[in-house]
């Protein structure tokens, strides 16, 4: 194992979680935090259970009563709270204004699927990713809806893109697309209102991202980009 620069040790739910630095995956990361929150809710009678989890440089977990929990790094505001530079800080509960019932991360911005069908997002947002041209600076830790995302039914982040999965299978794309997306225009420093994808209908899911990936359909058919 190479020499250990730095240790952080988290309260996560009342269960400490070691986490080195120099061993900052993704997927580590988020099985440390699933885990370690899992046991946490566990011990707890009344306390609610992890159903989801998603994680880039930070972790959003999905509850069983609906509420989002955010930990990591934060220094977009990603975690829904004023930003901090370089500390990985412990998990709180994002205020939102109703229950999740999905989650997902891209770099350094957040975005959870409420109940009613609309996506809020926050964190950084100077590509498009929040989905809203912000007039002071590049970044939000308050959760906002996007507009013109109602029925949404899943939602996939890639970086600073995402797409929604809405109900009538359309899909929807937002933040810096590549051209193929975007009818051969090149759109800097990225697409704000999300735009419709042309060639994805009848969309059952979607997997990768903006500039590679595939979608299969309700009716089993597989469409590939990139």
């Amino acid at each position: 194992m190479s020499q250990v620069e730095e240790i952080w040790v988290v309260d996560l739910g009342g269960c400490m979680l070691e986490h080195l630095e120099t061993i900052r995956h993704r997927v580590f990361a988020a099985v440390l935090a699933m885990s370690c929150l899992a046991v946490s809710a566990l011990t707890r009678a009344q306390a609610p259970t992890v159903v989801e989890i998603a994680a880039s440089w930070h972790i959003l977990a999905l509850l069983s009563d609906g509420s989002v929990v955010a930990l990591g790094e934060n220094r977009s505001g990603q975690l829904g709270r004023p930003k901090v530079i370089r500390r990985f800080l412990p998990s709180q509960r994002v205020d939102l204004p109703r229950k999740a019932i999905q989650v997902a991360t891209g770099e350094d911005v957040s975005y959870a699927l409420l109940d009613d069908g609309t996506v809020w997002a926050w964190g950084r947002g100077q590509s498009g990713a929040l989905g809203v041209e912000l007039k002071d600076g590049s970044e939000r830790h308050t959760p906002m809806p996007i507009g013109g995302l109602d029925g949404v039914r899943r939602v996939v982040a890639d970086g600073e893109a995402a797409m929604a999965i809405m109900a009538d299978g359309t899909v929807r794309a937002w933040g810096p697309l590549p051209p193929f997306l975007t009818d051969g225009r090149r759109v800097y420093p990225g697409v704000i209102s999300p735009l419709p994808i042309r060639g994805l209908e009848d969309v059952a899911d979607v997997a990768g991202g903006v500039n590679s990936g595939s979608a299969v359909g309700r009716r089993g058919r597989v469409l590939q980009w990139g």
